[in-house]
């Protein structure tokens, strides 16, 4: 407020602020409401609910010291490639003995280019499994990183909040701005939550991509932090 202002232009500009403030308060109320609707929706819990979070989940690190080795061990363990060499195996049996087809012989050759197809499709499985394990492997590391970063958010804003706080004891800060600082604090908090369970998921993936859906969690802002 400008101290040579009239009267009248005083209370308007007092009451334009406090308009300001009311709106300020009321989107920040609206933004958490939203926050807690769609976590709500996404654990079942009525929307009226406003759980509070008393155990947070353990984020442990992906522990694996050669990449190559757990390739190879979810290899020898894939049910997709298991199928694969069993239709190699069924082809070779099939190509060896004289087979008929309504009533007609199929000659060597084409018995010949079905193992040769069925060969190629159980080296394409190995080849598509193997990339899909480093796939998410690295998936995984980058949102390790992306975890980190997350927690120095919340101590950010855990400290700004402090500070506003501060300010609106010595009149220098309004309850809007303070709500603010509070909705950015439960955002910072719901991200972090948000990575650790996509963590969590990612891990378990690892041992077994072939069985992984991640067009779910591909779409999380936790998922887009881990291609960055």
């Amino acid at each position: 407020l400008i101290p040579n202002q009239s009267p009248t232009q005083l209370v308007l500009a007092a009451e334009a602020q406090y308009a300001g403030a009311q709106a300020a308060v009321a989107a920040a109320q609206n933004g958490r409401d939203n926050a807690y609707n769609s976590f709500n929706q996404h654990i079942g819990l009525w929307i009226t609910e406003r759980p509070q979070l008393s155990d947070s989940i353990k984020f442990e690190p992906l522990e694996v010291s050669d990449l190559e080795h757990e390739v190879s061990r979810v290899l020898e363990r894939s049910p997709v490639i298991w199928q694969a060499d069993e239709m190699v195996n069924m082809k070779n049996f099939l190509k060896d003995i004289t087979i008929y087809s309504s009533g007609q012989y199929r000659p060597g050759e084409a018995r010949r280019i079905e193992v040769e197809q069925a060969e190629l499709d159980a080296a394409s499985a190995k080849k598509l499994v193997a990339m899909a394990t480093r796939t998410l492997y690295y998936q995984t590391r980058n949102l390790e990183e992306a975890y980190a970063g997350s927690l120095e958010a919340i101590k950010m804003a855990e400290e700004n909040l402090r500070v506003k706080r501060l300010m609106l004891e010595v009149g220098m800060a309004t309850e809007a701005e303070v709500k603010a600082e509070e909705k950015k604090l439960d955002s910072a908090r719901y991200t972090a939550l948000e990575m650790a369970a996509t963590h969590s998921y990612m891990k378990l993936a690892f041992s077994k991509p072939w069985a992984a859906d991640l067009s779910s969690a591909g779409s999380s802002p936790a998922s887009s932090a881990a291609e960055e």
